[in-house]
């Protein structure tokens, strides 16, 4: 599935702003989808939470492909779903699978086997 809007060319660390707002989760990202479409759903912000804490409103999301220093492992685990993807984190506490909207092919062509996120809390 394509979207109308995407990037050219897949980076090697993609940085993201995310902030919390009300308790939901967006993308704070020119990128063509309005701000309900960039909302981090479906066990996203149990993944945040678990990395950050929940008193953080804004944070700084970087993604790659290949292992960052202190990055958290995600492994896909459905495609095309809902027009989205899915993606589990392992935890102490077991696994979350959070789902990814249709805004991921955005920021990628295809959704690769595993992708290494840091996130830090925004200063």
């Amino acid at each position: 599935m394509t979207s109308k809007h995407s990037i050219k060319q897949e980076p090697t660390i993609l940085t993201l702003k995310i902030i919390k707002e009300n308790g939901r989760w967006f993308l704070n990202e020119h990128n063509g989808f309005t701000k309900e479409q960039n909302e981090l759903v479906s066990q996203v912000p149990e993944m945040i939470h678990t990395l950050i804490g929940t008193q953080v409103q804004a944070a700084t999301l970087e993604v790659a492909l290949a292992s960052l220093p202190g990055s958290t492992l995600l492994c896909l685990e459905q495609t095309d779903v809902a027009g989205g993807v899915t993606y589990r984190m392992d935890t102490p506490d077991g696994p979350i699978i959070g789902w990814l909207c249709s805004v991921f092919w955005y920021y990628f062509k295809k959704a690769p086997e595993q992708l290494f996120i840091r996130i830090h809390p925004a200063v």
